[in-house]
């Protein structure tokens, strides 16, 4: 996968979803499931009536940084920053394009992801994505990060540790199974 800016990119949870899809369109697998290498490993898929479903690749932590945020790698590096209601698109843009280009971050890049709590278990979710430079309407790997760095911040009982997302461009849900306790 590569970006808009021509380089290759890390794990891409909506493209893993969408190859999961169009390669069922082709014939490439039959069944309701599959399995795929990425940049990051192997990731297996099933196909759940009207959802793709995908497992993505282990995360070893998600790091609490001294001013509250997150940082981690779900596949994809990942800045996770609290905000209190939804931004729009043009606020993503600044605040992301800022966190993204300080010195730390400049010469690998990192997706930034704002998060919006909205009930025990929803959340709303803008990402600034690097390569693409701008917002995306949606992210696999930036919600992942956000609902175990929202999960992690809020000790989260949610049921059967499952989070609802809006963002942009839809819904999703994220489940995770903690190992080890983290």
């Amino acid at each position: 996968y590569f970006n808009s800016d021509g380089n290759e990119s890390s794990m891409c949870g909506n493209g893993g979803r969408c190859i999961v899809h169009f390669a069922q369109q082709l014939g490439i697998f039959s069944g309701e499931s599959t399995h795929f290498i990425a940049i990051d490993g192997p990731h297996n898929a099933w196909i759940q009536e009207d959802s793709i479903v995908l497992e993505m690749s282990n995360t070893a932590e998600m790091r609490v940084l001294d001013n509250g945020d997150f940082e981690g790698n779900t596949g994809s590096p990942h800045y996770v920053q609290w905000v209190n209601q939804p931004l729009p698109l043009e606020e993503i843009q600044e605040k992301g394009f800022g966190i993204r280009h300080l010195p730390q971050y400049e010469k690998e890049g990192i997706n930034v992801n704002f998060v919006a709590p909205l009930t025990e278990n929803s959340i709303w979710v803008g990402t600034f994505e690097r390569g693409v430079e701008a917002p995306t309407y949606s992210c696999g790997t930036g919600v992942t990060a956000a609902a175990l760095a929202y999960a992690s911040k809020t000790k989260s009982q949610a049921e059967n540790n499952r989070i609802f997302i809006q963002v942009p461009g839809g819904n999703l849900i994220v489940q995770w199974k903690w190992i080890n306790g983290k």
